[in-house]
């Protein structure tokens, strides 16, 4: 249960401009009661485990574990990473279950990479694998007009939970490299290659629709938490590579 703020007076203060800080802003009632202050601010801690080895004996590879988490009341996503948009502009945005996990807080990434020159036809194989947690979302509702007298969408909208609280699925990618060698007269090499990335054409769900109950794409209704971005396809790119 939270309270939607309604915009008491809109006529008065719509066309009143005061450049100021962000943070330690203050939204009152219309008794002047301090409903809530503003506080952007924003966090990111990681560990980051390697272990490599260098090409050697035909074979060379890389691993790495990043635990991390992002959070805070500023996203780390498009413009309201830069306290742009509309999120300060209302309490009901700047105040309801703002603070939390950000968009891109991956709480897992495991990369894994590895080299191997095949012996006799001197062909280079590279596989990579690279799983990352799903990115977080929340789920949110936008109150209409006439509801909070708010003019834009954007600032109706209210997190139903707090930011970051529902988690996309977990995101697998192998991708494989193939390249031959041809070395010629005068220090020059010509090589050829094929990269493949979605070896295994996996279809990971990438995002979800956070708006809840649904929301309408192209005259479809797509419920809330339905998957509303997939992992691309299966795609391989030729090409030539001349050393010198």
């Amino acid at each position: 249960t939270f309270t939607g703020y309604y915009w008491a007076n809109r006529d008065e203060s719509n066309t009143s401009y005061y450049i100021r800080n962000t943070k330690g802003y203050q939204y009152v009632d219309t008794s002047g009661n301090v409903i809530g202050t503003a506080d952007p601010k924003r966090t990111y801690k990681a560990l980051m485990l390697v272990v490599n080895r260098s090409l050697k004996q035909r074979l060379g590879f890389q691993a790495s574990y990043v635990l991390a988490k992002a959070e805070g009341t500023v996203d780390n996503s498009g413009w309201g990473a830069y306290l742009s948009g509309s999120t300060w502009d209302s309490p009901n945005t700047a105040l309801i279950n703002n603070f939390g996990e950000l968009t891109n807080s991956r709480r897992h990434e495991f990369k894994f990479y590895v080299t191997y020159l095949i012996p006799k036809i001197d062909v280079m194989l590279s596989p990579q694998y690279t799983g990352t947690s799903g990115r977080p979302y929340t789920p949110y509702y936008p109150y209409g007009s006439r509801q909070l007298n708010l003019p834009f969408s954007s600032q109706r909208s209210i997190n139903l939970a707090p930011r970051g609280s529902e988690r996309n699925a977990f995101y697998n990618a192998f991708d494989l490299r193939a390249e031959k060698y041809f070395q010629v007269s005068g220090g020059h090499r010509f090589g050829v290659y094929v990269d493949i990335s979605n070896l295994f054409n996996t279809a990971s769900i990438t995002s979800v629709n956070t708006r809840y109950p649904y929301t309408t794409i192209s005259g479809n209704r797509v419920l809330y938490g339905a998957p509303t971005g997939v992992q691309g396809s299966r795609q391989a790119t030729f090409g030539g590579r001349w050393s010198f």
